[in-house]
């Protein structure tokens, strides 16, 4: 919640004793990788996002943050290796699939990327219409 109102340093003095004590804590890596993509420092935010996806290469949340951040820094390869990854693990996350597109838009291919924005409305529209069912 810190990261989404823009509040790295408080995010950071939370996060860096916890990584202090479990260097390989892949969500706490990534997080940190956030706020220095946050902070304007692309070149720590890809170190750590690098250190966070080795370190939990089978979490799709870890996966799929890390291929946005690396997108948002300029790492297009990366980000959409580590997209298509997120995909494998959670196909029906639309996050996972919306990384996906926003990869393949930065590598200039509009019309995959259109089609996997359709199908990340979509899971997100099931997802959405599940939730809001009521049996009668």
């Amino acid at each position: 919640m810190l990261i989404d109102l823009r509040r790295s340093a408080e995010a950071r003095r939370i996060l860096e004793p916890l990584i202090g004590a479990d260097p390989s804590d892949g969500r706490s890596l990534v997080l940190l990788a956030c706020c220095a993509q946050l902070d304007g420092d692309p070149e720590l935010a890809i170190r750590l996002c690098r250190a966070a996806v080795e370190a939990a290469p089978d979490d799709p949340d870890v996966v799929v943050t890390g291929a946005v951040v690396a997108g948002e820094v300029g790492a297009a390869a990366e980000s959409y290796a580590w997209a298509e990854r997120a995909v494998s693990l959670a196909p029906d996350s639309p996050l996972a699939i919306s990384a996906v597109a926003q990869a393949e838009l930065a590598h200039g291919h509009r019309t995959a990327a259109l089609a996997r924005t359709h199908a990340a409305l979509a899971f997100a529209r099931a997802f959405t219409s599940c939730g809001a069912r009521r049996d009668e």
